[in-house]
């Protein structure tokens, strides 16, 4: 018999801090990866290619990739004195793969929101790779529903609110 799986819809709130990384997965189907930055700051909305290592090292261990490494470099994002902001219209992650944030210079805080109407899966690795040196925290903040497996929830520290 297959466990239960969690479903959270919190509108408009803060949903998911993490310092390093997570791996959320079973959520109620299979979703296929899909990260695309919105319209915020003046950019044109574009999705985030796969491209990065295979083995992804975060928050003092590392990861096996079976799947596709996105990649979201600090470039993506707007630095606001010692924050980090990222926005995307669509935020999930398929099982297997990955999205990993890095940033290449210090920060405090790693601030991402998802904007977009679409509920948000995260069945596979959610990583934050910081500059060497800095340990920022890591927020995600969700506008629609957080689909993931609770039982899977403990890979690292999470908040879930």
């Amino acid at each position: 018999m297959r466990p239960k799986t969690a479903r959270k819809s919190v509108p408009g709130a803060l949903v998911l801090g993490i310092c390093g990384c997570v791996a959320l997965n079973d959520a109620p189907a299979q979703v296929a990866t899909a990260i695309k930055i919105d319209a915020s700051w003046g950019r044109t909305p574009a999705a985030v290619a796969p491209g990065g290592p295979s083995v992804v090292t975060a928050n003092q261990a590392r990861y096996a990739v079976s799947g596709n490494v996105y990649a979201i470099p600090q470039t993506l994002g707007k630095a606001a004195g010692a924050n980090l902001f990222h926005s995307f219209e669509t935020f999930s992650i398929g099982s297997g793969d990955a999205a990993v944030f890095t940033t290449t210079s210090s920060f405090n805080n790693v601030i991402s929101r998802v904007s977009g109407t679409s509920p948000t899966s995260i069945q596979g690795l959610l990583a934050l790779v910081p500059a060497a040196g800095s340990k920022p925290n890591f927020f995600l903040s969700i506008r629609m529903a957080l689909h993931s497996d609770p039982a899977r929830s403990s890979m690292c520290p999470v908040l879930f609110m």
